[in-house]
């Protein structure tokens, strides 16, 4: 049970938030302190990291491309043990010149592997990726691919659907389809809860 719970929680982290170094560890980086922490106490009990991953802070200046103002954020973060290699070769790939952000940042972005469609079972996964990537739009959930293409985008959307019973509407992101509500709630809602800095990702206004 452990064993696969490792499996969910790094599949799901690597989906969202949580990236891996050239030594192998998985940074998870949240701008949540609470949401960290909590991270950091799941990966303890699964084994992933030990207590000596503490916390750092983290400050960062971006560009908003809108105003051409920086803004100042503040971010926690620790790193799990070296155990991702195997994660780190199939959910990356090296970007292409049809990539936005091709000739910026990293040489590489994250992506979506076939494996994912048998990965992506848990419940536990799914609520974890929803934290890490998703809010609340239109009275419903919502994902933000990043930086992944249209194609990977679509079949993100066809797995949900397969393995969840999820229905979305695919545009520049996803959109849960207001019949599906019911039912997505029901799959994360029991860790969404666990993190009360979290718990606006379930308010969908109904």
């Amino acid at each position: 049970m452990i064993a696969a719970l490792r499996n969910y929680v790094t599949r799901g982290k690597i989906l969202g938030d949580g990236h891996i170094n050239s030594k192998n560890q998985l940074i998870i980086d949240q701008s949540k302190l609470e949401y960290t922490q909590w991270n950091q106490e799941e990966t303890r009990r699964l084994g992933l990291s030990s207590n000596k991953a503490t916390i750092s802070t983290t400050q960062r200046r971006r560009l908003n491309k809108k105003t051409n103002q920086y803004t100042h954020h503040t971010s926690y973060r620790f790193y799990c043990s070296a155990l991702f290699k195997e994660f780190k070769q199939k959910f990356y790939v090296l970007k292409a010149p049809s990539d936005p952000t091709y000739g910026r940042g990293s040489d590489h972005r994250k992506c979506y592997p076939d494996e994912l469609a048998s990965w992506l079972t848990s419940s536990y996964a799914l609520a974890i990726f929803y934290m890490d990537d998703g809010g609340v739009q239109q009275q419903s959930a919502s994902f933000s691919p990043g930086e992944v293409s249209i194609e990977e985008v679509l079949f993100l959307k066809d797995i949900l659907q397969t393995n969840f019973g999820l229905e979305f509407t695919s545009s520049h992101g996803l959109l849960l389809r207001r019949s599906s509500r019911a039912q997505f709630l029901n799959l994360v809602a029991p860790t969404v809860m666990q993190v009360s800095c979290m718990h606006y990702k379930l308010d969908f206004g109904i």
